[in-house]
C-alpha cells in the first residue's frame, strides 16, 4: 500500500512516500525550486518521490495532507473571540480562519485531482499529529511520552502525546497565541530584526554571545508558569498593531528594536537573546516533566 505524504499548508512544502509502513523518500519543494522555506504547492517534490518509486499517482492507494481545516477554523475562531481588542491578533486569526482554513481544503484537493489527477482517498491529520508521529515512529523506542512545541498549528501552540507501537494518543493542547512559546521567540526574533519563522537560528546563536541572568528577571514578567504544563505569555508584551516589529510594552522594558547601524552582537540585543533563549528552555522543561507525570515514560520524543 503507498501513501503519499504531503505538506502544503505553509512554509516548507515537502512530500513523501511510504509504503506498507515503511518511508521510501521524502523531500521538501525548496530543493527543486531554490526558494528557502518554500511555501509553494510541493508538485516537484510529488513527482521526486514517484519517480524515486518507480510508480506514477495511479498507483497511489492514499494521500494524507498535513493540518485539519476545520479545525484551524474552530480554535482560530476562539481565539478571536477572545483576543479581538488586540489589533495585531485580531488580523491574524481572520486571516487564519478565512485565508488559511477556510480556503486550503479546495486549493489542495484542487491540485490533488486537477493537476495531478489522483482520483484515491484524502485523509487531513492534524498538524500537532503530523510532528508527533515524524518524532516518535523515527525513534528506537516503543513506548515513549511525545512534545511538540510550534508556534501554531491548527489553533494549538504546543501538545502532549504517548506513543505506543504504531499508536499515538492526545493527552494534552496548550492554545495560540497565549500558550504559544514558538510566537515568543518569534517576537524576540523580530525584535533583534531577524525574520519570524525563518531566522529563529539566529535568535539561538545570538543568545551565545549575551548574558541571560542580565534581562531574565525582566524577560520573566512575560510569562506564567501553571498547573497541568500550562505555560502562558502576556501577549500585550508581543505584539499590538500590524507593521511593527515590537510593542510599546516590550520596548519600554527592553529598549528600542535593533536600528540601521547597530549590530545584533551588541550587550543590548544578545542579552535579550539570551534571557529569550533561557526562558524558551525553561518553558519546555516544564512542558516535558508534564509530559513524563502524564505518561509514566522513561523516553521523550520532541518535535
Amino acid at each position: 500500500m503507498y501513501i503519499l505524504g504531503v505538506n502544503a499548508a505553509s512554509h516548507n512544502s515537502a512530500a513523501c512516500l511510504v509504503r506498507d509502513g515503511q518511508l521510501l523518500s521524502f523531500v521538501e519543494e525548496e530543493r527543486f525550486d531554490r526558494v528557502k522555506y518554500s511555501t509553494a504547492f510541493p508538485s516537484r517534490a510529488i513527482g521526486y518521490c514517484l519517480d524515486h518509486a518507480g510508480i506514477g499517482m495511479g498507483d497511489v492507494d492514499e494521500v494524507a495532507i498535513a493540518g485539519l481545516p476545520r479545525k484551524e477554523f474552530v480554535l482560530s475562531g476562539m481565539s478571536l473571540l477572545r483576543h479581538f481588542r488586540r489589533p495585531w491578533y485580531r488580523t491574524w486569526l481572520r486571516n487564519q480562519m478565512l485565508v488559511t482554513a477556510g480556503t486550503r481544503d479546495f486549493r489542495q484537493r484542487g491540485r490533488l485531482r486537477g493537476a495531478l489527477a489522483f482520483r484515491g482517498p484524502v485523509r487531513y491529520v492534524e498538524h500537532h499529529r503530523c510532528h508527533a508521529a515524524s518524532a516518535f515512529h523515527l525513534s528506537p523506542f516503543d513506548t515513549a511520552a511525545i512534545l511538540t512545541v510550534d508556534a501554531q498549528g491548527d489553533g494549538l501552540a504546543s501538545a502532549i502525546y504517548e506513543g505506543e507501537g504504531n499508536r499515538i494518543r492526545p493527552l494534552a493542547g496548550y492554545r495560540f497565541p497565549e500558550g504559544s512559546i514558538g510566537h515568543f521567540y518569534d517576537c524576540i526574533g523580530e525584535f533583534l530584526g531577524f525574520r519570524p519563522v525563518k531566522d529563529a537560528g539566529k535568535t539561538m546563536g545570538l543568545a551565545s554571545y549575551g548574558d541571560p541572568d542580565a534581562l531574565l528577571p525582566r524577560m520573566e514578567k512575560l510569562v506564567t508558569f501553571g498547573s497541568g504544563g500550562r505555560v502562558e505569555f502576556d501577549v500585550d508584551f508581543l505584539k499590538h498593531e500590524r507593521g511593527r516589529r515590537s510593542c510599546a510594552r516590550f520596548t519600554k522594558e527592553f529598549g528600542p528594536v535593533l536600528a540601521d547601524g547597530e549590530e545584533p552582537t551588541e550587550p543590548r540585543f544578545a542579552n535579550v537573546a539570551a534571557a529569550g533563549q533561557r526562558l524558551l528552555e525553561k518553558a519546555i522543561l516544564h512542558l516535558a516533566e508534564h509530559a513524563r507525570e502524564l505518561t509514566g515514560a522513561k523516553h521523550l520524543c520532541v518535535a
